[in-house]
C-alpha cells in the first residue's frame, strides 16, 4: 500500500515537473518521456523475473545460497528498491521548478534554473509570463466549484475525465501484472509464460517510442481513435478465445505428468470430465489433490488439460497492449498536462 501511494503520486507529480522545466515546443514530447520511461521499467522488470525464476531452477550453489528459488516473488518485489533508491537520491540533483521558486520570491534562483534549461533571453521572457501571471491572479476572484460546469468548460472537463477513467478501465495495469498467469493459463506453462511476459512488455516499449514520433506529426485524436478501436477489438477476441476454451483430463494426459503428482487421484476423480472453465477445474483440483497439491501442480496439470488457441491470446494481448501503448497510455499525460 505504501508502495502504491509512492508510484501514484510519481504518477501525478513527475509529468507536472516535466511540463513546468521544458520549453513550449518540445513540452508534449518531453512529458511523454515519463511513460516512455514506465514502459521501460515495466520490459525490464518482466525480463528481470524471467531471469529469478531460471536461476531459481538452476540449482546453482549460490542460487540457493540467496534462495532464489524459493522466495523467487520475494526477490521480484525486492528488487524495485534498487530504482527507488537511485530515483530518491536523483531527485536531490534535478533544479526546482522555476515556477514554484518564483511562488516563494526566489525570482533570481529561478532565473539561474531558467537560464540552464533555455538562455538568457528565454528566461526574462517565461519569468515576466510567470510574475505577470501570478499578479493577475492576486486580483482574479477566486472561482466558484459550479463553474466548471457551464457550457464552456463542460466539454472540456468530460473529455479530461472520460480519459483518465478510459486508460483505467480498459484493464492495462491487470494485463502487465498479471501476464505470465494469463499465459501459463493458457497451457504454455510457466517457463514460456515469463518469456512471453517479456514480449509483452517489449511490444510495449516498441509502440510507446512510435507514439512519441507521431503525436506532434499526427495528432492526438487520430492516435486514441485508432488505439481505442484497437482495444476493443482485441478485448472481445481474447474473451472469445477464454470463452472458448475447455479443460479435459485424459488417461494420455494423465500419464504425461511428473511422478510426483498423484495420477491414480487424478484419474478416479476427474479423467473424461470436460470443464467450460479453469475456475471450475482449480475447484475440482483442489478437491481430488488437496489445496496445498492443486497449488503446487497446478501450472502442469493445466497444461495438460487446456484445449485453447494459445496464440490467439498471445496476439490478443500484443495487440491490445500495443494499441493502448500507441494511444491512451502516452496520449492521456499529454493531454492532461494541457
Amino acid at each position: 500500500m505504501i508502495g502504491g501511494l509512492g508510484v501514484g503520486a510519481s504518477l501525478i507529480l513527475a509529468p507536472m515537473y516535466i511540463a513546468e522545466m521544458s520549453p513550449p515546443a518540445i513540452r508534449g514530447r518531453m512529458v511523454s518521456f515519463n511513460q516512455l520511461n514506465i514502459v521501460i521499467g515495466i520490459s525490464t522488470a518482466f525480463f528481470t523475473n524471467y531471469l529469478i525464476l531460471r536461476w531459481g531452477q538452476s540449482g546453482a550453489a549460490w542460487a540457493s545460497a540467496i534462495m532464489l528459488d524459493v522466495h523467487n516473488w520475494r526477490w521480484m518485489l525486492g528488487l524495485e528498491t534498487l530504482p527507488a533508491v537511485l530515483y530518491f537520491v536523483g531527485l536531490y540533483f534535478v533544479p526546482k521548478s522555476p515556477r514554484w521558486q518564483i511562488l516563494k520570491g526566489e525570482v533570481e534562483e529561478a532565473r539561474v534554473t531558467l537560464t540552464r534549461l533555455a538562455g538568457e533571453e528565454e528566461a526574462d521572457k517565461q519569468i515576466r509570463d510567470v510574475l505577470h501571471s501570478l499578479e493577475a491572479d492576486k486580483t482574479r476572484e477566486k472561482a466558484s466549484f459550479k463553474e466548471i460546469f457551464q457550457p464552456a468548460l463542460r466539454l472540456v472537463l468530460v473529455i479530461g475525465v472520460a480519459l483518465a477513467i478510459l486508460q483505467q478501465i480498459t484493464g492495462i495495469n491487470a494485463v502487465f501484472f498479471y501476464a505470465p498467469m494469463i499465459f501459463e493459463q493458457s497451457g504454455i506453462g510457466a517457463d514460456a509464460s515469463f518469456v512471453q511476459a517479456i514480449l509483452v512488455g517489449l511490444t510495449n516499449l516498441v509502440f510507446t517510442i512510435l507514439a512519441l514520433l507521431f503525436i506532434d506529426r499526427l495528432g492526438r485524436k487520430p492516435l486514441l481513435i485508432v488505439g481505442m478501436t484497437g482495444i476493443a477489438v482485441m478485448m472481445m477476441l481474447l474473451a472469445w478465445g477464454f470463452h472458448s476454451a475447455s479443460y479435459e483430463l485424459t488417461p494420455q494426459s494423465i500419464e504425461t505428468l511428473d511422478e510426483s503428482i498423484d495420477k491414480q487421484a487424478l484419474t478416479a476423480g476427474m479423467s473424461g470430465i470436460t470443464y467450460p472453465s479453469d475456475v471450475l477445474f482449480r475447484r475440482a483440483l483442489a478437491d481430488v489433490l488437496g489445496e496445498e497439491a492443486a497449488i503446487v501442480h497446478e501450472s502442469a496439470i493445466i497444461t495438460a488439460a487446456i484445449d485453447i488457441n494459445p496464440g490467439l491470446i498471445l496476439f490478443g494481448i500484443i495487440g491490445f497492449v500495443a494499441s493502448f501503448a500507441i494511444s491512451i497510455g502516452p496520449v492521456h499525460i499529454v493531454c492532461r498536462i494541457y
